[in-house]
């Protein structure tokens, strides 16, 4: 989905740069969803909507048959994660549970700790692993 948006944004960059110029250029994005291929709308198309979604149906579904959506789930939280921190507080993930603005906003100290403790932990625990698996893959 990020290559979409950075695809989109490149074709806009040089459809300007050629309306300077007084030559019409039109570009169309396609890509496939749910089996068909669609139109791509940049402005209808939010990714971290799709990521929260994807995190939404997966913690309420009612069975344990995900596909492989077991697979790219912590993937998908972490983004979402990163996201968070840099947009509401300007932090990478990693500082992110160890900032004292982030930590007064939790409502107790038991709190405070579990979270200075888990999400660096979780984070680094989902990092890690990923690599140890390209690792395994590449050899």
């Amino acid at each position: 989905i990020s290559v979409m948006f950075d695809l989109e944004k490149a074709m806009s960059d040089i459809k300007k740069q050629y309306k300077e110029k007084s030559i019409n250029v039109e570009y169309c994005l396609r890509h496939l969803k749910n089996k068909k291929v669609d139109n791509f709308t940049y402005r209808k198309y939010y990714v971290y909507n799709e990521l929260l979604t994807r995190m939404y149906n997966y913690a309420t579904s009612a069975t344990d048959d995900h596909d492989d959506e077991h697979l790219i789930i912590g993937n998908v939280m972490r983004r979402v994660l990163e996201a968070f921190a840099a947009f509401s507080f300007r932090l990478s993930i990693e500082d992110l549970s160890l900032n004292e603005r982030v930590l007064q906003l939790l409502p107790n100290e038991e709190t405070k700790e579990y979270y200075q403790n888990s999400m660096y932990r979780w984070y680094y625990i989902t990092k890690v692993t990923s690599k140890k698996i390209f690792k395994v893959i590449l050899k």
